[in-house]
């Protein structure tokens, strides 16, 4: 993992030196200095080139229109030249030039890098963003060396700001920092430790799926169950270093996750997990294609109840279908998007539904009960978790469960998924509800502060011990391949 790397604390460190000791418009070519010398450092060679150029060339499409007389067209045949680019580099077969770069390792931080550039790209040429776009803030928003290799996806308008401040605010205050440091060492818990334990756990169960009958059945429910723990502790883990790191130096990065047991159904889960992705697909993809489709003419001949499902359906249909071809190139991922698209469009028929079989005001109040909640967000995370599997497994291996398991084994495996969940989320709830009445009755203490830093130390210690006792070489992150 990267942020076990020696060189990754040394960029850090270097970092907040440069914020310490450089002030004013220097400090913005001392930062792009240190993540141009991080993105060499983890892609080596060609794949930095190759990024340069790819965020050069929207860099381009951005100001055409500041300093030639072409208009937005040909700003738009660039971006979708660089998408192209983008997509043969992620190593998609059925893209034509995508076999020229198969001997290439995918760049680290490649989509999270092209999204960023095309955020604010997007932004300018539509006219969302006018303001100046000066290439190192530019290139410092696109190759920042804490969001390079996992995000979240900062929008420039916010970033520019935060860049803008840094060079002329002081270092954060001691109740900033010594809330940032136990954030940092709490992520560092969640992903060694805590990450390690589910991964030993679900390698465990895995390797107990190799029969048939109901053990079966068991295991693999057990092992889908452990992946997303595993994958949400290691995913939340690097987002709580890199806020809290960002914190230390200066920055204020978006949330990416926002306690997803509390959502109630699929849709709310993405509003929830993975947030500046998801916002990202919505504004640029989803928002775009639905308000297409109800401009479209054919909208008028639909029934009344067709047009308000149809377009945001058909919407979310392309957009998650996109987003599980994001996660991989292998037929498995289509399976992925499969899963999350139906399950979106479930869900917004069920919105629409169901007030209107048993009456708005009753459908409010059986909506807003526990049990409601509860049997909703069990329901999305097995969803989530199913589609997910396509990580850990291919598609000849998830025939091969269902053909071990049979169809009924497989609607079992279901089951015993969502009542995996269904206390999960509760004792989730619980635990939200006493850590909240724990910190309000902290905040009026005198010595919370000293507290922080004693429990942040505790928690280095412990991260460090583990490192050295417990081989940490199993340990990945799923998305700094991306």
């Amino acid at each position: 993992m990267i942020i076990l790397s020696y060189e990754f604390f040394a960029f850090i460190a270097l970092s907040l030196a440069a914020v310490r000791f450089v002030s004013g418009t220097w400090l913005a070519s001392c930062l792009l200095i240190l993540n141009l010398a991080f993105l060499w450092t983890i892609n080596p060679g060609f794949q930095t080139v190759i990024l340069l150029t790819l965020v050069g060339s929207l860099y381009s499409a951005a100001t055409m229109r500041r300093w030639t007389s072409a208009g937005p067209r040909a700003a738009w045949i660039v971006v979708a030249a660089s998408i192209y680019a983008f997509v043969a580099l992620k190593g998609y077969d059925f893209v034509p030039g995508a076999m020229l770069a198969v001997e290439l390792p995918v760049a680290v931080g490649l989509s999270y890098v092209v999204f960023r550039a095309l955020q604010v790209t997007i932004d300018s040429i539509t006219g969302d963003y006018d303001g100046r776009l000066p290439i190192v803030s530019y290139l410092n928003h696109s190759f920042g060396l804490l969001l390079l290799h996992s995000g979240p996806i900062q929008r420039y308008q916010d970033y520019k700001d935060q860049e803008a401040d840094l060079a002329h605010t002081a270092r954060p205050d001691q109740e900033v920092a010594s809330k940032a440091l136990l954030r940092t060492t709490t992520g560092y818990v969640k992903v060694v430790i805590l990450g390690g334990i589910l991964f030993s756990l679900f390698e465990a169960a895995v390797a107990r799926t190799d029969g048939a009958g109901l053990r079966t059945t068991v295991f693999f429910a057990a092992a889908t169950y452990l992946y997303l723990g595993y994958l949400y502790v290691t995913f939340s883990g690097h987002m709580d270093i890199i806020l809290g790191l960002g914190r230390l130096i200066g920055f204020r990065y978006p949330e990416n996750f926002d306690r997803p047991w509390r959502a109630t159904n699929f849709l709310d889960i993405w509003r929830r997990w993975h947030m500046t992705l998801g916002a990202w697909f919505r504004v640029y993809v989803f928002n775009t294609m639905a308000k297409a489709l109800l401009s479209a003419r054919i909208t008028a001949r639909l029934p009344k109840w067709a047009i308000r499902v149809a377009p945001v359906s058909i919407a979310s249909l392309a957009t998650f279908f996109l987003l599980g071809l994001w996660h991989g190139v292998g037929l498995e991922f289509v399976f992925m998007a499969s899963v999350m698209g139906i399950s979106a469009v479930t869900v917004m028929i069920w919105g629409d539904a169901f007030p209107r079989v048993i009456g708005k005001k009753r459908a409010k109040s059986v909506q807003h009960s526990l049990l409601y909640r509860l049997s909703g967000a069990s329901l999305a995370f097995c969803a989530l978790a199913v589609a997910i599997s396509a990580f850990w497994l291919d598609l000849a291996e998830l025939q091969a469960a269902h053909d071990t398991m049979g169809t009924t084994g497989t609607f079992l495996a279901i089951a015993i998924l969502v009542a995996m969940f269904l206390p999960t989320i509760a004792a989730l709830l619980l635990r939200d509800t006493i850590m909240d009445r724990i910190a309000a009755l902290a905040a009026g203490l005198s010595g919370i502060r000293a507290m922080r830093q004693c429990f942040a130390g505790i928690q280095i210690a412990v991260v460090v011990l583990f490192v050295f006792l417990v081989p940490t070489d199993q340990l990945t992150f799923v998305y700094e391949g991306f």
